[in-house]
C-alpha cells in the first residue's frame, strides 16, 4: 500500500511565495551584476568629454571599488534566494 502525502492549501500557498520571493531576489542579483560594469562606461565617457577632470585609472579604480560592492550584493541575494528554495526543497518533488 502506497504512502500518499497531502499538501494543505496553506503550505501550498507557503511554496508558491518562497519561490516568487526567491526569484526575485535572484532576478535582482542577476541585473546587478548585469549593471556593474556600466559604471565604468560612464566614468571614461565623462573622462573623456572632460567633464571628469581624474585620469582614466583614477576612474577604472573608482570603478573596481563599485564592480566588487554590486557583485557581492548580488551573490549575497542569490545565496537568500537560494536559502528560500532550500526551505521548501522537499515540495519541489
Amino acid at each position: 500500500m502506497s504512502q500518499t502525502k497531502y499538501l494543505s492549501p496553506s503550505s501550498v500557498q507557503d511554496f508558491l511565495s518562497a519561490r516568487k520571493r526567491s526569484s526575485t531576489l535572484i532576478a535582482i542579483g542577476v541585473m546587478l551584476c548585469i549593471f556593474s560594469p556600466i559604471t565604468l562606461l560612464i566614468l571614461i565617457r565623462l573622462t573623456r568629454l572632460d567633464i571628469l577632470t581624474s585620469s582614466i585609472n583614477f576612474a577604472t579604480g573608482i570603478d573596481v571599488i563599485v564592480l566588487i560592492l554590486l557583485v557581492a550584493a548580488a551573490v549575497a541575494l542569490f545565496i537568500a534566494g537560494n536559502h528560500w528554495l532550500k526551505v521548501h526543497e522537499n515540495f519541489e518533488y
